[in-house]
């Protein structure tokens, strides 16, 4: 794959905000990485960062966060969002399709390639990755 040669400037993967969602973007990434590095290399491969929690009646006063705690007490119209399935058109444009509104970040070219793929390669390297962040605790 010659990154040069993509008609593509940017690929945005997008998957639900929830931890299900998080998983298929590591999968996707993870064959983006291996079978196309040299599109994440120059720069092409994005994730979209999709609202968990949405407020608001229009694109004049949308809100979103991903943290429950940081909805406002005064929010109107508020949403859980399970999936991008829920969103409405206008909504989906303004969090996913409009390049002014919409959240993206992008991706990096791993430094150790081995240590990525044992990470997400493996139960025990997805595992000891939780471990070190405190989301998996051990007795």
């Amino acid at each position: 794959c010659d990154a040069n040669k993509s008609r593509y400037d940017k690929i945005i993967i997008s998957a639900d905000a929830d931890p299900d969602g998080l998983q298929i973007n590591c999968l996707v990434l993870s064959v983006f990485i291996n079978l196309f590095p040299d599109l994440v290399k120059a720069g092409r491969v994005y994730v979209s960062i999709p609202p968990l929690y949405c407020w608001g009646n229009s694109e004049k006063d949308f809100g979103w966060t991903n943290d429950i705690n940081k909805v406002p007490a005064n929010a109107k119209n508020f949403h859980r969002f399970k999936g991008l399935g829920e969103m409405n058109d206008d909504q989906l444009k303004y969090f996913l399709v409009n390049p002014d509104t919409r959240n993206v970040m992008q991706i990096e070219y791993p430094a150790d390639i081995d240590a990525f793929n044992n990470i997400l390669g493996t139960s025990t390297g997805k595992n000891e990755l939780l471990r070190e962040l405190g989301i998996l605790v051990t007795e």
